[in-house]
């Protein structure tokens, strides 16, 4: 479906993502960098576009350009906080706990700060989750003397801590 609506509307951003998402997804890194950089040629504006380049680059282990990429869009896009939360797991994988930490926080104290109607947003809820998640690993798996400070900063709370001991 998404190479018929590439074929119908070739100047149209998102088939072209999503084309390059699913060839990602199938381990097809080639051909999926080729539908994901066409779809941030199309539309450089629109952060959405980068979502898909930052996902196949991340599924391809390449942290680094991960990294810069990300950098270079936290700047171009400073209230997206979904490559804030994109550069807590790049920092992650590379074994840079503290930023990934840093990321992490910043993401979840984002959504703590959004009004209530904004926080119900599935999108927001998404991100705000794959944040704590990440926390969560790092508190518990990484550096569990980091596990009080985090409950005593209302960061997590017991059930989380207890949550990831358990999966």
């Amino acid at each position: 479906h998404y190479q018929r609506a590439v074929e119908l509307d070739p100047e149209n951003a998102i088939p072209h993502n999503n084309l390059g998402s699913a060839f990602s997804n199938l381990g097809k890194f080639e051909e999926a960098l080729l539908y994901v950089e066409k779809a941030v040629e199309i539309a450089p504006k629109r952060a959405e576009s980068y979502y898909g380049l930052t996902s196949v680059l991340l599924n391809m282990g390449d942290t680094e350009k991960a990294e810069t990429l990300l950098r270079d869009l936290t700047n171009k896009f400073p209230d997206n906080y979904s490559f804030v939360s994109r550069q807590g797991l790049v920092f992650e994988k590379q074994g840079d706990i503290e930023g990934a930490k840093e990321k992490y926080e910043r993401t979840l104290g984002w959504y703590k700060g959004l009004p209530k109607r904004e926080q119900r947003n599935n999108n927001n809820i998404i991100l705000a989750v794959r944040a704590d998640q990440g926390l969560s690993r790092i508190v518990e798996s990484y550096q569990p003397e980091l596990t009080e400070k985090a409950l005593e900063a209302g960061t997590i709370t017991h059930q989380e801590v207890e949550r990831v001991r358990v999966s």
